[in-house]
């Protein structure tokens, strides 16, 4: 949708910003936004929440954060999310994922590739905290897939053979 030319602070931010805890939300937001449009077009702070539904047994996980991307509200598609664009490559087997440009945690520190790279290796590569790639999400491969990092905001995965179930990953845990 349209980029905002102005932000809402939420008012439980609010307080932490004239507290000086947490920059303003001018500060916090990426340069290049994601913006949802509804139904009834861009939405306007407050009023009824709207909650997250997942059908699958990742409500849990899904809850807790953004993947790189996401499905479309009616399942039908995979949509840009903390990715803006992705490249597939060598017949699914390399998987080229572009940041927003100025992503920002909450706290308004940067976001970028150095984050994904650190939860790449203390889960995905980590064998102590997950024993094996779990089969319903890197398809059961013999070998482990790697993660390059080729930018600040441009990672490549690279697998052993055609990732064609990783864009179910990408929209829930990456």
């Amino acid at each position: 949708g349209p980029v905002p030319t102005k932000y809402n602070e939420a008012p439980v931010m609010a307080t932490l910003v004239e507290q000086g805890k947490l920059p303003s939300v001018d500060k916090r937001v990426s340069n290049e936004p994601l913006v949802l449009v509804g139904a009834d077009g861009v939405g306007k702070y407050g009023g009824p929440q709207l909650r997250e539904l997942r059908t699958r047994g990742e409500v849990n996980q899904a809850l807790t954060h953004d993947g790189l991307l996401e499905k479309a509200f009616d399942g039908s598609a995979v949509e840009p999310n903390l990715a803006k664009a992705w490249k597939v490559e060598n017949d699914y087997k390399s998987l080229t994922f572009y940041l927003r440009d100025g992503m920002k945690w909450s706290d308004g520190a940067p976001f970028s590739t150095d984050d994904l790279r650190f939860a790449w290796d203390a889960t995905t590569a980590n064998r102590e905290y997950v024993g094996s790639l779990p089969t319903h999400n890197y398809g059961g491969y013999s070998e482990d897939p790697t993660m390059d990092v080729l930018d600040a905001n441009t990672i490549r995965i690279n697998f052993p053979e055609p990732a064609f179930e990783f864009f179910n990953t990408a929209t829930t845990y990456w």
